[in-house]
């Protein structure tokens, strides 16, 4: 009896998977969902909802009923989350790309970034004035509890951006007042870490091997271990400009740059097929995680400011967004290998951060074995996820 099963072939292949023991070639049966481009467009009180592939408009842009510093994905691909200066998150359903709710968190607050824990049970989001980290129940869109953060200066730590290690264990918070980074223990808030950073440093990430903590700002990118927040053992970066926001994706991490400085070691006239940064353009800047060492870096070109970037987890490409004139936004996509801007898309006003929910590939078999077996490479993110539905060769469903 023939059969017919769904196979999300793409997110599987994305999240590091190999799927084996399929009876034939079925690539020609495949069929795309392209990922979805969510972008949190800070002055417009809204969020751009755009396909991956054309950054054509997968629906008009979702009103947040908030200012939306910061936006997520949940990893199960069924919600997007961001983060409102307006003391509340708002919740958007990913398959509808409708507004569910928006829920107050924390009253004459400023909610300035969150996280969602790979299970996409949770949603961590630090609360500015608060001083705290707020955990939000993704099945009930309710507060559940609520982790103060210690000071270690004579400043309140005013968190400002938060990731989460890929096994979900631990939280990576940034206090920019007091100019620390805090490690917490995401099940109870207890606090296993401090480290003093730069001034000015505005923004971090867990590297995808959960090895490395990435923070980027006025100075040179630092490099963390998780482990025990000592640096990573490798060379000093140097400071090529003033990092804005990080994307990770396989060992490397991507930092958007405001404004390349070719000095300090940087190339800004080697040869080959990208085009070298100019001094003073934004810039994307390649360095290894696990050891920081500075690899490569893709011009922008000159024009308006750079906000934020995402990086698919395989790392063939980015997108990052603009600010025009007129706070008009837009967002590009860029190769990674080649460093070729591809298409741009119109936003909505000042989009400051991007995140994106993973393509998903149809696949129609006719000959799909009773067992189908599935591996995870190494290096692949804790919350990769394999999905299948329909019905196998013998009629039973899947």
């Amino acid at each position: 009896m023939k059969g017919m099963i769904a196979v999300c072939v793409a997110a599987a292949a994305a999240a590091g998977f190999l799927v084996t023991n399929l009876v034939h070639d079925v690539s020609a049966d495949a069929t795309n969902s392209s990922a979805t481009v969510y972008v949190a467009n800070t002055f417009g009180n809204s969020v751009s909802a755009l396909t991956g592939d054309t950054l054509q408009p997968a629906h008009a842009d979702i009103d947040t009923l908030g200012t939306p510093f910061a936006v997520a994905a949940s990893p199960d691909g069924l919600r997007v989350y961001t983060a409102n200066q307006d003391s509340n998150i708002t919740v958007i359903d990913a398959v509808t790309n409708e507004r569910i709710t928006t829920v107050e968190v924390s009253a004459s607050d400023s909610i300035t970034d969150l996280v969602v824990s790979p299970n996409s049970s949770t949603v961590y989001a630090t609360a500015q004035y608060g001083a705290a980290v707020i955990v939000f129940d993704a099945a009930t869109n309710t507060k559940v509890n609520t982790f103060p953060l210690n000071s270690i200066s004579s400043s309140s730590p005013q968190p400002t951006a938060i990731d989460i290690s890929p096994d979900g264990a631990f939280l990576f918070v940034l206090g920019t007042s007091d100019s620390a980074v805090y490690k917490l223990r995401a099940s109870d808030g207890e606090e296993f870490d401090q480290e003093f950073v730069a001034q000015g440093t505005i923004e971090l990430k867990v590297s995808a091997d959960g090895q490395s903590l990435i923070l980027v700002g006025e100075e040179a990118p630092r490099f963390l271990r998780t482990d025990d927040l000592n640096p990573v053992v490798g060379p000093t970066p140097v400071g090529i400009g003033s990092g804005l926001d990080i994307g990770v994706a396989g060992t490397r991490a991507y930092v958007l740059n405001q404004a390349f400085s070719a000095q300090n070691g940087a190339d800004s006239a080697k040869p080959g097929p990208k085009a070298a940064p100019q001094n003073g353009a934004p810039s994307i800047d390649v360095y290894e995680a696990a050891t920081g060492t500075y690899v490569d870096s893709l011009d922008l070109g000159f024009g308006s400011s750079v906000l934020g970037i995402a990086v698919p987890v395989d790392g063939g490409c980015a997108y990052f967004s603009r600010e025009g004139s007129e706070n008009i936004g837009s967002v590009s996509v860029i190769d990674l290998t080649t460093g070729v801007i591809g298409v741009t898309a119109n936003t909505g006003s000042f989009p400051r951060r991007l995140a994106l929910k993973p393509a998903v590939q149809i696949v129609d078999s006719f000959f799909l074995p009773k067992k189908v077996a599935y591996k995870k490479n190494a290096g692949a993110p804790a919350q990769s996820v394999f999905k299948a539905s329909g019905f196998f060769d013998t009629g039973s469903k899947v």
